[in-house]
């Protein structure tokens, strides 16, 4: 079989796959990096849920989705540059503790020394971080952060309640500051184990900074912040993913990266 026909057997393959937005600002970016957007798609009935805070829903042109298409763990990436776009004027950080303070965003709370069957997934730890950890928050969170200002007191009813077990940590040092948002991905799970056909189609200026068999790490720069999406596939073949969002500097939030995944 030629290259040519290679390429149009993975063209067919993609254009079966259900298109599926994630809005993953986590996780993904709490819509504060809305030039940056990860879209996964997979070969299922479709269903539309939010794994992060960092990204939102949206759509996307057909040819977009082939650009600089690799695999990594059972799970199709692609890569597409675009200019950025407005930036949410609310710092991430911000919007988070705002977010966290809202009756209902928090289900349950487990304390700091919780392990991994509170969560049921193999969550990870900074072991060096160069910038002090202020908190950890620990429990089942609704991370669908709405995209218009957080009304203080009260959840508005447009807004999907869907509680995901999962760890934040918020890091602070004077005016510099970096919170990262870890839970288990389901589908890159599923994906790792053979189970499930997944695509990820990562769209702004983002950039590959790690790509080992258990580790995969994508980093954007988006000017005031930078964010990484951090993905590690553990022993048991489940997928821990972890939104990195900080003010710092691109090699001060890949030495935070490197905290989680030190041996």
């Amino acid at each position: 079989m030629n290259e040519k026909s290679k390429f149009n057997e993975l063209v067919n393959d993609l254009d079966k796959l259900d298109r599926v937005d994630l809005s993953r600002a986590v996780m993904h970016k709490i819509n504060a990096m809305q030039m940056n957007r990860v879209i996964p798609k997979k070969r299922q009935k479709a269903v539309v849920f939010v794994a992060s805070i960092i990204f939102f829903i949206t759509t996307i042109s057909a040819g977009a989705v082939y650009a600089f298409p690799n695999h990594w763990n059972g799970i199709l990436i692609s890569l597409t540059q675009k200019s950025p776009e407005k930036k949410n004027p609310i710092d991430s950080i911000e919007r988070m503790e705002q977010w966290l303070q809202q009756p209902g965003t928090v289900k349950e709370q487990y304390p700091l020394d919780v392990d991994n069957n509170d969560l049921g997934f193999k969550f990870l730890t900074n072991r060096a971080t160069i910038i002090p950890l202020e908190d950890r928050i620990a429990g089942q969170i609704n991370l669908n952060i709405p995209e218009s200002k957080i009304q203080t007191g009260r959840l508005t009813s447009t807004v999907e309640i869907k509680y995901t077990p999962s760890i934040i940590d918020f890091y602070r040092q004077q005016d510099q500051w970096v919170i990262a948002i870890q839970s288990e991905n389901s589908d890159a799970s599923k994906a790792a184990q053979g189970s499930l056909v997944l695509s990820n189609d990562y769209i702004g200026n983002w950039e590959v900074i790690k790509n080992t068999d258990h580790v995969l790490a994508i980093y954007s720069d988006g000017g005031y912040e930078k964010t990484i999406n951090l993905s590690v596939l553990n022993s048991d073949k489940t997928v821990i993913e972890l939104q990195i969002i900080g003010n710092v500097s691109k090699e001060s939030l890949v030495g935070i990266m490197e905290g989680y995944i030190s041996q």
